[in-house]
């Protein structure tokens, strides 16, 4: 069925005259949002510091909260996405929702660098681990002869985050002295019968919570002199 002409007509007057205003609204709408994009704040993460877990706040809940947030979130952890598009993630120890992460109880493999991304950009935080020895214990003694070599290990925790340094250190004249760094501490030969004394350090931040062992290492004549003594004594 055809139109008469005289509808024809103003069906298109119509369109014409209003085009220019779909237009115009059309262009206000990427305007404003290209200026929100560029004057908006700057994506953040609250608390800025990270958090750093210790044996004394193993225990305690750990929320991170990302502001100023343009577009929906994804929140990664070194990486990895742990939800998309602004969708929720829930279970019996992390709740992940409205760009906030709540740990309630944390787990070693909850360790790493928090990422919140939206739209435009991306800011980091670390849930960091204070370190820990693989062996327990913060003394420990050792025995050996003069003329054998030594290997004593403190071995750090995989799940430590970030990875700790070790350090080893001696007394010498009454001071601090440092021996060598790495995991192991390696000597050729005791080369003097009696005690050495030796401490390694492990630290992951500057400001971090170092954790420290310390080895006797006893020679086998020290042993035999304090046998004696205590036969005498006892």
């Amino acid at each position: 069925m055809r139109l008469p002409s005289s509808w024809r007509v103003s069906e298109r007057r119509t369109v014409t005259t209003l085009y220019p205003h779909f237009k115009k609204i059309a262009s206000l709408q990427i305007l404003y949002l290209i200026l929100q994009l560029h004057f908006s704040d700057s994506l953040r993460i609250t608390p800025d510091t990270g958090w750093y877990i210790t044996e004394r706040n193993r225990r305690h809940s750990v929320i991170f909260q990302c502001h100023d947030a343009v577009g929906p979130i994804v929140w990664k952890r070194n990486g990895i996405a742990l939800v998309q598009n602004g969708s929720c993630f829930t279970s019996a120890d992390i709740k992940i929702c409205n760009g906030i992460v709540h740990i309630y109880k944390f787990r070693n493999d909850f360790a790493g660098k928090y990422t919140c991304e939206d739209t435009r950009d991306s800011t980091s935080v670390d849930l960091g681990v204070a370190p820990e020895f693989v062996k327990p214990g913060d003394v420990e003694v050792v025995f050996r002869s003069a003329t054998e070599s030594l290997n004593v290990s403190c071995e750090v925790e995989q799940y430590v985050y970030p990875r700790a340094s070790v350090t080893w250190f001696t007394i010498h004249l009454g001071g601090k002295v440092k021996v060598q760094d790495g995991d192991t501490l390696t000597r050729s030969e005791i080369g003097v019968k009696g005690v050495s004394f030796y401490t390694c350090e492990a630290k992951n931040y500057p400001n971090g919570v170092p954790r420290r062992k310390s080895f006797f290492v006893l020679t086998y004549g020290e042993i035999t002199k304090l046998q004696r003594s205590y036969q005498e004594t006892y």
